[in-house]
């Protein structure tokens, strides 16, 4: 895995925690997710690959709590982001923000969840530049 992947892995590890935070993956939120993997693959801008094989196998990944989920994803993050791109975290943002509000109401869990990162994404993008 190249370092830059490691964004990717891990954001896909955050989608995954945004989906099932609630406690069930909701047909609406994985049809936002698809939308946003489908528009990708059109765009060389971003590449969403990884988060594509991460969601496809999410049992593999989510055999604990959706926090401790989104904490190994930050963390798998953490490892590539010196790689981030106002881009990246801008197609980031939004497919997170999409994902979680394709099912309404946005949970609780759901909203401190999508905070949680977006203030880190927020943290990094600033260090970056």
């Amino acid at each position: 895995m190249e370092i830059i992947d490691h964004i990717y892995y891990g954001f896909g590890k955050i989608v995954l925690a945004a989906i099932t935070v609630d406690g069930k993956v909701d047909k609406s939120e994985v049809a936002s997710l698809q939308r946003h993997l489908d528009k990708a693959k059109k765009s060389s801008d971003v590449n969403l690959t990884l988060v594509e094989l991460v969601f496809k196998d999410y049992k593999k990944y989510h055999n604990g709590t959706s926090e401790e989920l989104l904490k190994s994803g930050i963390h798998d993050f953490h490892l590539g982001d010196a790689h981030l791109t106002p881009e990246m975290a801008s197609t980031f943002r939004s497919i997170l923000i999409d994902v979680v509000s394709a099912e309404p109401p946005i949970t609780g869990e759901e909203e401190k969840l999508v905070k949680e990162f977006i203030t880190y994404l927020n943290e990094r993008e600033r260090a970056a530049n």
